[in-house]
């Protein structure tokens, strides 16, 4: 006899291997009707599509996005075409080795001005983008908030990138001829330490988080039965609500963090628009 595996919700929780209760199913053998695959479903599904007006306005946005990403990357091919053709880094590194022998001093003047010319090259593109997603409606952050987290979001990259500069150039003094494979080597930590304090560190510098469950305990409850459908562990006091729409129209909710930094993160915006089981579906 021919039969099919089926998944029977609300059955006992089965027990994982660590002994923890598993997803909440059992697995009942049923016989497969003779013809089966020719039954159609009741309600065929339909496919969503935005009003016009709507649709015209995406399409343009979409374009005009696109527009801007190669605008930008030639006008970031002549900035950096500008900057060897003035010798800026080596004029940099050459000001660096008179001023300290000090290898950390060395790697702040020459990657602290030179890395905020980069940011000053790229700032009138990210201008562009966010006056885009202003006239479309997509954001609602004005100009003053909007270049206060660009001068944050710059200071932190900053000072990443002098303290990875100035690991690189000693990783390269040390071994002329294995660096590439060292630094290598040693991305993989820092990059995994960069996942583990974004959500602790970075990430509230632009948005205030507070408890999901404070706010909406039934919300949680159902995300946490998603996280757990999973096969993750995410207890609800990882749980937080973001107040998106101090800057944002847009609905998201996502994981982000790793080992004990991983977290829920749900959209004000997202609870506002979107039902409860909607919301939850969208982890």
């Amino acid at each position: 006899m021919v039969g099919v595996l089926l998944l029977a919700p609300g059955a006992p929780a089965l027990a994982t291997p660590s002994g923890s209760a598993g997803i909440s199913a059992a697995i009942a053998f049923q016989p497969l009707a003779p013809n089966a695959e020719q039954v159609a479903p009741k309600e065929p599904l339909r496919a969503y599509k935005l009003p016009p007006d709507k649709e015209a306005q995406a399409v343009a946005y979409a374009h005009s996005r696109h527009e801007l990403y190669f605008l930008d990357f030639l006008f970031s091919v002549v900035g950096l075409v500008l900057l060897i053709q003035l010798a800026v880094a080596p004029r940099l590194r050459d000001r660096a080795e008179r001023l300290s022998r000090n290898r950390f001093l060395q790697a702040l003047v020459f990657a602290g001005p030179f890395f905020i010319v980069l940011g000053f090259l790229s700032l009138p593109s990210a201008a562009a983008g966010h006056w885009l997603e202003r006239y479309y409606g997509q954001s609602v952050q004005g100009w003053g908030s909007w270049f206060w987290d660009a001068v944050k979001g710059g200071a932190f990259a900053l000072v990443l990138a002098i303290v990875l500069v100035w690991l690189f150039y000693g990783l390269v003094r040390r071994s002329p001829r294995r660096w590439w494979f060292y630094a290598w080597l040693g991305s993989l930590p820092i990059l995994i330490f960069l996942i583990f304090v974004e959500p602790l560190v970075l990430e509230p510098l632009f948005f205030r988080f507070t408890p999901l469950a404070a706010s909406d305990p039934q919300l949680t409850a159902e995300i946490e039965r998603v996280v757990q459908h999973g096969g993750r562990e995410i207890p609800e006091t990882r749980m937080y609500r973001m107040n998106a729409s101090s800057k944002l129209n847009a609905l998201n909710a996502y994981v982000t963090g790793i080992g004990a930094s991983e977290r829920v993160v749900v959209w004000d915006t997202t609870i506002a628009q979107l039902t409860t089981p909607t919301t939850s579906a969208t982890e």
